[in-house]
């Protein structure tokens, strides 16, 4: 049995372009950084492309939200789809579509409506 070597770097490079390039397509919400915290009553009110080292948003996203990060945390309501790619991912909130995930650890209580 053949054994396949993955380089990490260009995976995560791929992740970051295929998460970030419907913002060139559409309006929406960016931000970046180190540590990136959207605090409990910022409701966004249209997509939200995050990444960062360490992302916790506290406020409820009522479009879709695309974010890479090292630590991802999400606590309240996603109204569409989520794509989360980072090494630990939590999502305590609901998602009222889809959810597409890859990381190292990954969490889901919140209820999904879609996939």
């Amino acid at each position: 049995m053949k054994t396949i070597h993955v380089n990490k770097s260009l995976v995560a490079a791929l992740a970051v372009t295929a998460l970030l390039t419907p913002m060139l397509v559409l309006g929406a919400i960016m931000q970046a950084g180190e540590e990136v915290i959207i605090s409990k009553g910022n409701d966004v009110a249209d997509n939200l492309y995050v990444a960062g080292g360490n992302i916790s948003i506290n406020s409820s996203v009522s479009g879709d939200l695309y974010t890479a990060g090292g630590n991802v945390l999400l606590t309240e309501t996603i109204t569409e789809d989520v794509v989360v790619a980072g090494g630990s991912i939590t999502i305590l909130g609901d998602v009222g579509d889809d959810v597409r995930v890859a990381g190292g650890q990954v969490l889901i209580a919140g209820n999904v409506g879609g996939e």
